[in-house]
């Protein structure tokens, strides 16, 4: 206890303003690099929680009287430069600590990757997406981020929920099979089940829980959840199949975008609204798929580099 009350002493004089003895110094020194001042980190909103001494109103109550005081501009400018010092160094030490090391493994155009977490778990990615999760998944709760499309097979474990979060939805399982499409420049995000049970909740407090064989389709504009049923040949990408089910043409040229490397020009005049339900393997090209959509789509193309001119049959 002598050795805390003297830093706690030294802790003192350095927010007093106090000259510091050479000891004091090394104490204090010390002390930034330990934690017996940190105390816990909530598990949810990741909350500093400081001890009292340290708090904002507790330290501008130090520094305060410096400003009332008939203090030149220097002093003033040294001691709230140290006392910031103090704050910003005492919070950077407490989330080196505490927090876990995260790590990110990402695709590129085309490129689809299967990455195996922590807990046994794995997760396969579609083209230019990425997962982020802890180095060691400790505690009750395994958290994974989201940005792109992911199929997950969850190891089951009846003490650990795993969460996924993907932009304003987050989807909580014990152990199941489910499939994430979650782009930032589409304007949806869907969740699909393949086997088990999963929760799907969004910022705006929809909750719904899924059977094998639905999928929650969550509106980022409306900010709301509906529930369908979906075919079980929605996760051919991992294969490196192209499946379209029902969908327009506008989300066909953002898939393409992603797997091609390509971009797209469209034509007022082509209804890029229409939905077409086609399926290609991984070894047709851009232009094999452009012939076939376009047949239904009643539409040309044209290719400048890299990027595709997209024509209505009658604007030609």
């Amino acid at each position: 206890m002598r050795y805390k009350n003297t830093i706690q002493h030294a802790r003192a004089k350095f927010l007093k303003r106090k000259d510091l003895s050479e000891k004091e110094r090394i104490l204090l020194e010390k002390d930034f690099s330990g934690k017996d001042y940190i105390y816990y980190q909530h598990i949810e909103g990741h909350e500093i929680v400081l001890p009292e001494q340290y708090s904002a109103d507790a330290t501008y109550s130090k520094i305060e009287p410096v400003f009332a005081g008939k203090h030149t501009h220097q002093s003033v400018l040294k001691y709230a430069v140290a006392a910031v010092l103090f704050i910003c160094t005492t919070i950077s030490l407490y989330y080196i600590n505490s927090n876990p090391k995260i790590l990110t493994v990402s695709t590129t155009y085309g490129e689809k990757r299967s990455i195996t977490l922590p807990d046994g778990s794995t997760v396969t990615l579609n083209s230019l997406s990425s997962v982020s999760y802890p180095k060691k998944m400790k505690g009750k709760i395994r958290e994974v981020v989201l940005e792109g499309e992911a199929f997950f097979n969850i190891v089951k474990n009846d003490r650990k929920t795993f969460i996924v979060k993907a932009q304003e939805i987050e989807v909580k399982v014990l152990g199941t099979q489910f499939n994430v499409f979650a782009y930032m420049d589409d304007d949806k995000i869907v969740t699909s089940l393949y086997e088990g049970s999963v929760t799907v909740s969004s910022d705006s407090g929809e909750i719904f829980q899924l059977r094998p064989g639905e999928q929650a389709i969550y509106d980022k504009h409306i900010k709301s959840i509906d529930i369908e049923c979906f075919e079980e040949n929605a996760k051919d990408w991992m294969d490196g199949s192209l499946y379209f089910d029902h969908k327009p043409l506008k989300e066909i040229w953002k898939t393409l975008d992603r797997e091609m490397n390509v971009s797209f020009e469209v034509s007022d005049q082509v209804n890029s609204d229409l939905r077409i339900t086609a399926s290609f393997n991984r070894n047709d090209s851009i232009d094999d798929i452009l012939d076939i959509l376009g047949q239904t789509g009643e539409f040309t193309f044209e290719r400048t580099g890299n990027v595709y001119i997209i024509k209505a049959i009658d604007d030609e």
